[in-house]
């Protein structure tokens, strides 16, 4: 049995992340930005090569590009300087529109992270919703050369969703940041799937990993 070292980033280890020193380098400006946009080395460029764009817009003042991945719509945020060495990356699991600047992503961004979301919730993160992050992560990184490991942020139920993926793939996560997490569903009275998602719950906190949770 492998026990992941998972890493509960609060408000302020994001806030400490977001102290690191800009990026000396902007975004490439003008005639130089179009020849790098032409010859498909634009994250846009590379995301459409492989998967239909789907809307463009500008997200809490940083360029937002949505696009299809296997039928759901996923999006990734870029930003405001060029990406810090290594190109880390958040990724909120769910309600990523919801409570933004208490997660920290907006001072990120700032500072050279890149963040996204891909539409998981009809899933419930089972497993099915678990190999649909894990493939969406694998075109992150091997497609727009994104860090191996992810930065989680999981409010709610989002919080359920960060610890099963961090439990099926510990490998692939670095820290995680929870707000008010869905981890106990004895309150919610009955509804389909409840039986299902309590016993997922316990093999995570006592079969298949240990949880180490720490604060950086």
């Amino acid at each position: 049995m492998h026990t992941p070292l998972l890493k509960t980033l609060p408000a302020l280890a994001l806030a400490a992340l977001a102290a690191l020193p800009l990026a000396a380098a902007r975004l490439v400006p003008g005639d130089q930005g179009l020849a790098v946009l032409r010859a498909g080395q634009s994250l846009r460029a590379r995301i459409a090569a492989a998967h239909r764009i789907v809307g463009e817009d500008m997200w809490y003042g940083y360029r937002r590009t949505k696009f299809d991945f296997n039928g759901r719509v996923g999006w990734v945020v870029e930003p405001s300087v060029a990406p810090l060495p290594g190109t880390p990356w958040t990724w909120t699991m769910q309600w990523a529109e919801a409570f933004v600047d208490r997660t920290g992503v907006p001072d990120l961004l700032k500072k050279g992270y890149h963040h996204v979301t891909l539409e998981l919730f009809d899933t419930r993160m089972d497993d099915a919703g678990v190999a649909a992050a894990a493939a969406f992560q694998a075109f992150l990184v091997k497609d727009l050369h994104f860090a191996p490991q992810a930065n989680l942020i999981g409010m709610s139920w989002g919080g359920f969703y960060s610890v099963r993926y961090a439990s099926e793939h510990p490998e692939c996560v670095k820290a995680m940041y929870l707000d008010a997490p869905l981890l106990d569903f004895s309150t919610l009275g009955s509804f389909k799937g409840k039986k299902r998602l309590k016993g997922l719950i316990s093999l995570t906190n006592e079969g298949k990993s240990e949880l180490d949770i720490r604060s950086m």
